[in-house]
């Protein structure tokens, strides 16, 4: 980050010994401040810390969302807190135990030592667990975008970090992106409420498909980017034209076929679902996604105008989970 260089006067250099007790934190202010923070915000400062140091002048670090700090607690510990629990409950339990109320104090305080020791010799101590997604640019990498899950000493030093996701986006992408990050509305209607509403429903169906998703969580975000971007367009969520844009891109991404890309039909939008039977053997459709067959022409690198029948597979949330060319004549 470059910071502005400001020539000061020597009036202006003045005014500033003269008010510098205001304008400076002590050593005392700056502790007292640390202080007060919270566990979240120490883990966060922590996280933040982190990841400037690991890339240092290799990236630029911008970051976007925290998620809710975690505690971890080894079941050692868990254990102590209910010895601790214990303890402060028994004082109220006289009338039930007059006789060995005593004993059973000196029993749990007992148990305390020997528990607190056994956490001293294993080692075992609580951790705290952290998500963020941020994004690292770069000359040699353009713009790279993460979510992370840290792991966290006691002393909120990183113990470990794990990868959820990893990927690359292009200027446009990174600009859907800050978009869908700030839940910025999708939809324009006349009606202030039903487009509240309307947003809002989206944006939680948009974030619990990406919370829940672990494979291709990659795959997943860039989808739902096209998402935001189709209903920006369209002012309106139309699962065939949707599908139709997703498989456009894939082609024009796609070299082998993108050359004088020319689009010819699409088949509707078909739906993919498995048969099972439940607890009554009765049977039942499980929905799995939707197929969509395209027809168009492209070049071969012979430079030969060929038409192509291509098969796209769509999970639940339009992900393309497969893509096969249909060659007439071959089994």
């Amino acid at each position: 980050m470059k910071i502005n260089q400001i020539t000061i006067t020597a009036f202006a250099m003045l005014v500033l010994f003269t008010g510098c007790v205001g304008f400076f934190k002590t050593s005392e202010t700056v502790a007292n401040s640390e202080k007060t923070k919270t566990k979240q915000q120490k883990a966060e400062d922590a996280v933040e810390a982190k990841i400037i140091e690991s890339f240092g002048k290799n990236g630029v670090y911008k970051g976007f969302k925290f998620g809710e700090l975690y505690t971890l607690k080894p079941k050692e510990i868990v254990e102590l807190d209910q010895l601790y629990k214990l303890r402060r409950e028994l004082p109220s339990l006289k009338d039930n135990y007059p006789n060995n109320l005593d004993e059973m104090i000196a029993a749990n305080d007992s148990a305390i030592i020997t528990k607190k020791q056994e956490l001293r010799d294993k080692k075992i101590f609580i951790t705290y667990e952290l998500t963020h997604i941020y994004k690292i640019t770069s000359e040699k990498n353009g713009i790279q975008l993460y979510e992370c899950k840290f792991l966290l000493f006691p002393n909120y030093t990183v113990k470990d970090v794990k990868i959820m996701l990893s990927t690359d986006l292009s200027d446009k992408e990174e600009e859907l992106f800050y978009y869908f990050i700030m839940q910025y509305p999708l939809y324009e209607l006349e009606n202030t409420y039903t487009t509240n509403q309307k947003n809002k429903k989206t944006y939680a169906q948009l974030n619990k498909a990406l919370e829940s998703e672990t494979e291709n969580k990659a795959r997943l975000l860039k989808t739902i980017l096209s998402i935001c971007k189709h209903i920006r367009i369209n002012n309106d969520f139309n699962e065939t034209k949707l599908s139709q844009s997703l498989a456009k891109e894939w082609i024009l991404k796609n070299p082998n076929y993108s050359d004088e890309y020319k689009s010819s039909t699409f088949s509707d939008l078909l739906p993919m679902d498995k048969t099972i039977l439940d607890d009554n053997n009765e049977k039942i459709k499980i929905p799995l996604g939707y197929k969509l067959y395209h027809q168009f022409e492209s070049k071969t690198k012979d430079k030969i105008v060929v038409q192509r029948n291509f098969q796209f597979e769509f999970d639940l949330n339009f992900v393309i989970i497969d893509v096969a060319e249909i060659v007439e004549g071959a089994k």
